[in-house]
């Protein structure tokens, strides 16, 4: 009897494993693969409200084409706990025009502005492959080569649009413009001059002793919702 409720009971947590784990591709899925097409959008508005009247008729097609995704992305997501259920669903699928279905909205992105997307697809070739998973992975993987592509900012404000702000020394004049740009916003600051790590830089690279060290500033990391790993703040000089 004792042996049976164990096995009851390990059965139970294997499957309450599974569920968390399902639980957790739900959660990401939402929170990311959503995230594209609303940034696309907001891109989007950004320049209607620059363009001149001859070409926001163009931009508001390209807005309304934006939010229809995300209809269909919604509806991905209302599935997903079906689809997460079930065999992998082989059919015909023409990655083309899916990789051109997920370049056309990240195109739109405000950091994509200086990036030029290129296709080297074989025509020919016959694919058969699960369409949702398939899209799911493309999204995550040309999203993240967008967001942490390295570019040079014009002004400050598009330090806001980035995941990583490096400030050399012959820019160290700008910090206050961008530290008031990413306030509040996910954004490590990364900056190389003297005191500038008291004034609000997340890292501040220093050297000391001809070796080269480097401040965290704590208060900074906070502001920004980031956190610091335990074994990279016992290397660091905390402030």
């Amino acid at each position: 009897m004792v042996w049976a409720r164990r096995a009851a009971a390990s059965t139970l947590n294997i499957q309450l494993e599974k569920e968390k784990e399902h639980l957790d591709q739900f959660i990401y899925k939402t929170t990311h693969d959503l995230r594209s097409p609303i940034h696309s959008a907001m891109g989007l508005l950004n320049l209607l409200e620059k363009a001149p009247e001859s070409e926001r008729a163009l931009y508001l097609k390209m807005t309304r084409n934006t939010l229809m995704k995300l209809e269909s992305l919604i509806e991905e997501v209302n599935q997903l706990y079906k689809v997460g259920k079930m065999a992998v669903k082989r059919e015909e699928v023409d990655l083309r025009k899916l990789l051109e279905g997920e370049i056309a909205v990240l195109k739109n992105y405000p950091s994509a502005s200086n990036i030029q997307f290129e296709l080297n697809h074989a025509d020919n070739a016959t694919l058969f492959l699960d369409t949702l998973r398939v899209r799911t992975i493309l999204s995550n993987i040309l999203s993240n080569a967008v967001k942490y592509s390295i570019r040079k900012l014009v002004d400050a404000g598009e330090a806001a649009t980035c995941a990583v702000v490096y400030i050399g020394k012959n820019k160290s004049k700008e910090f206050e413009n961008v530290k008031n740009a990413v306030t509040g916003k996910p954004v490590l600051t990364i900056t190389d001059s003297f005191n500038l790590g008291k004034k609000g830089s997340c890292i501040n690279l220093k050297v000391i002793d001809d070796k080269l060290k480097f401040e965290i500033n704590q208060n900074s990391i906070n502001s920004a919702t980031l956190k610091v790993a335990s074994q990279l703040a016992s290397m660091a000089i905390m402030i």
